[in-house]
């Protein structure tokens, strides 16, 4: 017998690795789809928690959609459960702040071309957050993609194991 019948005789279909690239795309496409269930669930409790707003209260007159006010809540309902849960799974502070920032400045910019270019209102702005604050995360992802392309098990644990 040849090595290499041995060697496909023992290897089956589930144990072929995939090639590098596609591997470290696939683990990174995981760790945002991941991501997105914490930000998914902060989405929630915040339109759960403003509908528990009486119409009548006055801070209902401040807090509405398409005011600053409300965009900052959404800004930090939608980035604090992602924080949280990266501090959780061991990415640290730094980079949870650096995700909680990155998540941020797309809503700034729109925030910020919506003044320059004279809009007043920020209704649409309701819709665009979701979006803006992923499209924040996965640029992120890419930026530092040796953090997001290794397996769950982040390797800084390693490290502040083997430090000890």
């Amino acid at each position: 017998m040849t090595m290499r019948s041995e060697t496909e005789r023992v290897r089956s279909p589930r144990t072929v690795q995939l090639p590098g690239a596609v591997a470290r795309a696939r683990t990174l496409i995981v760790h945002f789809l991941e991501l997105q269930i914490p930000m998914g669930l902060g989405a929630l409790v915040c339109y759960l928690l403003t509908g528990l707003i009486p119409a009548s209260s006055s801070f209902a007159t401040i807090y509405h959609p398409g005011t600053y006010l409300y965009a900052a809540g959404d800004l930090l309902f939608l980035a604090v459960p992602v924080v949280a849960w990266m501090v959780f799974r061991g990415y640290g502070w730094r980079h949870s702040r650096e995700m909680a920032v990155a998540m941020g400045a797309p809503v700034a910019a729109i925030i910020v071309l919506g003044q320059l270019a004279g809009y007043a209102e920020l209704l649409w702005l309701v819709i665009a957050v979701y979006p803006a604050m992923c499209l924040g995360m996965l640029v992120y992802m890419l930026y530092r993609r040796d953090h997001f392309t290794v397996r769950v098990g982040h390797f800084l644990k390693v490290d502040r194991l083997a430090i000890r």
